[in-house]
């Protein structure tokens, strides 16, 4: 999968370089992108919202802000999602 979109790109290449997590820092916009990108491989995704929206990350819950993840709780966090293509792309609107 090869991709212009700077989320995607960074992805792909996070995981092509043996990276067991992507965290992607940005709104829903490169949240969609990244998850493209690791829909099908067992990478994870982390989410630090900063966007002005951050439509994904409010429906998910994620805590906002640059500083959010330091005030999760110790321990595992984590949700399966199940991913879908429509049209090429994932629809995370």
């Amino acid at each position: 999968m090869s991709s212009t979109r700077p989320g995607s790109a960074a992805a792909l290449t996070a995981v092509e370089n043996g990276a067991q997590l992507v965290i992607c820092v940005g709104g829903h916009g490169t949240v969609r992108a990244c998850a493209e990108a690791l829909a099908g491989t067992s990478v994870p995704l982390a989410i630090v919202p900063a966007g002005s929206a951050n439509l994904t990350a409010r429906a998910l819950r994620v805590p906002a802000g640059l500083d959010a993840p330091c005030n999760l709780p110790p321990g595992p966090c984590s949700l399966f999602i199940a991913v879908f293509f429509l049209a090429g792309r994932v629809p995370l609107r």
